[in-house]
């Protein structure tokens, strides 16, 4: 009756003109608003009223719609190829293999850590590890194979910014939405400077550090006790990088990593450092963080005991028990026991710590859910541009200063007011994306779980405080900082929040586990009965829920 209606007022518009009509597409009505009579621009004006004047602008387009949707793929894949504990590995059959700790984040948050809880928050004393020659050679080295290595990954990942950018338009192009030709050059050009700039960043960071053994001033000695030092530090690391390999247990892996932290400190604090040992010597010295760091890392180590005491779970023990048992009963048996109601009338109640029943739950509710649903294309309006401009910065303060904060720390003195500008005005941008789509909030998440949250978050809190002190030109802190950008401050900041990293991802990956075994090698349901795309699905969802009852 409505189509009737509409067509016969209308009756100039197609059938799909009325569909797309009542589908109340805000950019199709503004398009076609200029082609209509009078009468239908009014009645039209209406249904604007409602759903928000759809932005023609092409740069509001640009920087509110494009940059933040590349933005938010390349940071996915990203995080997503760094954090991966298992990978597919295709075949007949196919299978899931874990990773290697050496190639996640928390091992190398854990090798950062051991060095600073030796060097402290200024690695110059690596420069006494050896002669002066052999040091500087050293950094030539590490610092062609970090431009090799730039170099190798901007050639092999040449395509991927063009390729972002088409895959998004070609998306658009399958909605219904036309997009310009002058639109698709600058976006491209736009993600190919982007990569054009981190490729200039890391050659600049490889020069950086083959100009270190540069001043003879900063070598100026060569110690036994300096190379035992970097001895000792580089043996805890390759250590516990090939025994990660061999430990299948949570557990064993924590308590091994403190161990070796432990076991630096107190090889650096009694047997190579002197008490009469300064920073400034290139020696080693003892510092705050060598006894801190240990003593925080130290309370790890109750963590799986008091998991246990916490979180009971006999159920999951008698069946990890059935099940390394060999017995023709079923596991379910043993684990769930039938509990026969009077005159075994009543059913059985279903247990919720069942893990067989979750896993037939999880398998109904995938065959229910489409696992590839496209993406929802946000409608860009002034009221929500202007909702996000204002929600955005003005409630979460922190997040907006904290990007400008950490460019206040590291930039040089001449550099400093067009950097922290730059870095405000996109730390601006990245909460107005993030209030104009939910899904583009997922980088200030990032943010936030990282940097604002618990003990991470009064460092945050410093750091914020330093910037502002030296973005006022408070003398003393801005002395010491237009000196040295990337000086003792800067280690101290770099240092406890890896030292926080550690600890966190730790407590919460035994808190994961509950005490037991890695969950990625236990025999779960999930794991051992389904075929191997349901698995690597499975151990997704085990990654990301921390809750003890499903481990």
């Amino acid at each position: 009756m409505r189509s009737a209606a509409i067509r016969g007022s209308h009756p100039r518009m197609s059938v799909e003109a009325i569909k797309r009509r009542l589908d109340g597409s805000a950019e199709w009505a503004v398009t076609q608003a200029s082609q209509e009579p009078p009468r239908f621009r009014r009645s039209q004006r209406a249904h604007l009223g409602c759903t928000g004047d759809a932005m023609q602008n092409l740069l509001a387009k640009i920087f509110f719609l494009d940059i933040p949707s590349l933005i938010d793929s390349a940071w996915r894949r990203i995080d997503f190829r760094a954090n991966a504990e298992r990978h597919y590995v295709p075949g007949v059959p196919g299978h899931i293999d874990p990773r290697p700790l050496w190639m996640m984040p928390p091992f190398w948050t854990f090798a950062i850590l051991v060095f600073f809880v030796s060097y402290g928050p200024n690695w110059s004393g690596l420069c006494a590890t050896a002669p002066e020659s052999l040091v500087k050679f050293a950094r030539w080295a590490l610092g062609l194979v970090i431009a090799g290595g730039a170099l190798f990954f901007a050639y092999k990942l040449r395509k991927q910014p063009s390729d972002l950018a088409t895959r998004r338009f070609d998306r658009l192009s399958r909605i219904g939405e036309r997009v310009t030709p002058f639109r698709k050059r600058v976006v491209t050009f736009g993600a190919q400077m982007t990569a054009l700039v981190v490729l200039v960043l890391a050659l600049k960071t490889a020069g950086y550090v083959a100009g270190l053994g540069s001043d003879p001033v900063t070598c100026v000695v060569d110690s036994l006790r300096a190379f035992l030092r970097f001895a000792l530090c580089s043996g805890a690391v390759i250590g516990i990088a090939a025994q990660a390999s061999r430990l299948t247990s949570t557990t064993l892996l924590l308590c091994a990593q403190v161990a070796a932290i432990i076991l630096v400190a107190l090889v650096h604090w009694f047997l190579l450092a002197d008490p009469s040992t300064r920073e400034i010597s290139d020696l080693p010295y003892r510092h705050v963080f060598a006894f801190w760091a240990p003593c925080i890392v130290a309370v790890l180590l109750l963590a799986p005991t008091l998991v246990k005491v916490m979180f009971p779970m006999p159920w999951l023990e008698a069946r990890s028990k059935a099940t390394a048992m060999p017995s023709p009963v079923p596991p379910d048996a043993i684990a769930v026991p039938h509990q026969a109601g009077p005159g075994d009338a009543a059913p059985t109640p279903v247990d919720p710590n069942d893990l067989q029943n979750e896993a037939n739950r999880l398998k109904e509710w995938l065959a229910a859910t489409e696992l590839f649903a496209n993406r929802v294309e946000p409608v860009l309006s002034w009221r929500r541009l202007f909702f996000a401009l204002i929600y955005g910065p003005f409630y979460h303060p922190l997040h907006l200063l904290l990007i400008p904060a950490w460019t206040a720390l590291v930039a040089s003195p001449q550099w400093l007011y067009l950097s922290v500008s730059l870095a405000l005005a996109f730390s601006v941008f990245l909460l107005v994306w993030g209030n104009v789509s939910s899904r583009w909030e997922e980088i200030n998440v990032h943010i936030d779980r990282l940097f604002m949250r618990g003990a991470p978050l009064i460092v945050s809190v410093l750091v914020i405080v330093l910037a502002i002190l030296r973005v006022l030109q408070f003398d003393y802190i801005s002395t010491i900082l237009d000196a040295l950008p990337f000086g003792t401050i800067f280690g101290m900041v770099v240092m406890t929040y890896m030292l926080f990293w550690f600890v966190e991802y730790w407590m919460n990956r035994v808190l994961a586990v509950c005490g037991s075994s890695d969950p990625m090698r236990t025999n779960l349901p999930w794991l051992t009965l389904e075929p191997p795309l349901l698995r690597l699905i499975y151990a997704s969802l085990r990654r990301a829920d921390l809750s003890c009852r499903t481990e």
